[in-house]
């Protein structure tokens, strides 16, 4: 599938996908794939099988779509569900992960960002369906700021919709 668009480089290589930067037509993407390629032999369940890296792939797409119109969500540009391969195509954001890594905010910008990560997770926070969302990887590299300073979450597999009175683990309190 990588060679519908010019790789530039691997982003990220781990137990669940391979993230790349790609170019299509000229503009830069975030392709997120199932394809094993360099995985980090440290890492846990790096052989975690093909199947099981395509389901992860296809429910962050499917959770982008859930909160795709939601503040703060990064929404995807294309996928492929296919049994020999899966990936999802996102936006490049040019100033990176947060806090913004290309240059250093001004007062304005930093408070932008704030409200920004505040409109998100209160959207999340009263969602319609009663549900309440618990993000189990919640690091900067989770999130991207856009060219007018929002904070978007591009890194959905962490995260996990759960019920009232719904608890990730049994033996631990919520």
């Amino acid at each position: 599938h990588t060679h519908l668009f010019e790789v530039h480089q691997v982003l990220y290589t781990g137990y669940q996908k391979t993230v790349y930067l790609v170019v299509y037509e000229g503009v830069r993407y975030v392709l997120k794939s199932d394809q094993e390629e360099g995985l980090r032999g440290f890492k846990r369940n790096t052989h975690s099988g093909a199947q099981s890296r395509q389901s992860f792939i296809m429910k962050e797409w499917q959770l982008a779509q859930q909160f795709g119109e939601t503040n703060g969500f990064a929404k995807p540009v294309g996928y492929c569900f296919h049994s020999q391969h899966t990936w999802s195509l996102w936006p490049y954001y040019e100033r990176g992960v947060f806090p913004a890594a290309s240059s250093s905010p001004k007062a304005l910008q930093r408070l932008k960002m704030a409200l920004s990560l505040a409109q998100m997770h209160t959207c999340i926070a009263h969602l319609p369906t009663g549900q309440y969302y618990y993000i189990m990887d919640n690091k900067p590299k989770q999130y991207v700021v856009d060219r007018d300073w929002n904070v978007l979450l591009v890194d959905f597999d962490g995260l996990n919709l759960l019920s009232e009175g719904e608890r990730l683990w049994e033996d631990r309190p919520c």
